[in-house]
């Protein structure tokens, strides 16, 4: 797998579509809960996700840049790294860029095929599913999409409302103003 497609929707009836996943994914999945702190770096996202499942705590600093369009993204344009200590990593980043805001979200990962399948509970958004596809080098965005489309069938989701933009512009959208929780 050479590139990834990410696209984020809109969910109607989370109850449903999780019960759906299970069922084609043949397991429960994965459910965590994350609080992801961006800061305001010049270019692309730089966020602190603290992540709790039942087996602990973990956190990670991430960096992202992707357009606003649901496109193909590769690898230089993601880096993922463990922290140790996150409480204070928050607080130096805190200091030397500023928060732009945070996010919190239940999570539930499902990997159905070659997608991964997120179902997010987004505090003060709704609900809303990300689904990433992972596409060969020989494959396109119009591979990617015919994946998409079958997969969302098959889960029973209609009049999905695909979204641009991350979590983070949703609210600030629908908020007018983004505040630290």
């Amino acid at each position: 797998i050479s590139q990834t497609m990410e696209i984020r929707a809109s969910l109607t009836d989370f109850d449903k579509f999780v019960s759906q996943a299970k069922i084609l994914s043949n397991s429960d999945g994965k459910c965590m809960t994350h609080e992801d702190t961006y800061f305001n770096v010049p270019e692309g996202r730089l966020k602190l996700r603290v992540s709790k499942d039942s087996s602990g705590s973990s956190a990670a600093l991430i960096f992202y840049a992707r357009s606003d369009e649901n496109e193909l993204s590769t690898s230089p344009d993601y880096n993922s790294n463990e922290v140790s200590h996150p409480e204070g990593l928050r607080e130096t980043l805190r200091l030397a860029y500023g928060v732009l805001g945070t996010i919190t979200k239940k999570r539930w990962t499902f990997i159905i095929d070659r997608v991964k399948l997120h179902a997010d509970l987004i505090h003060g958004l709704g609900s809303f599913i990300k689904l990433e596809v992972g596409l060969t080098a020989q494959e396109g965005i119009d591979d990617g999409n015919q994946i998409v489309t079958d997969l969302v069938q098959r889960l029973g989701v209609q009049n999905m409302k695909i979204l641009s933009g991350d979590y983070l512009e949703l609210l600030s959208k629908k908020t007018k103003n983004v505040a630290v929780w």
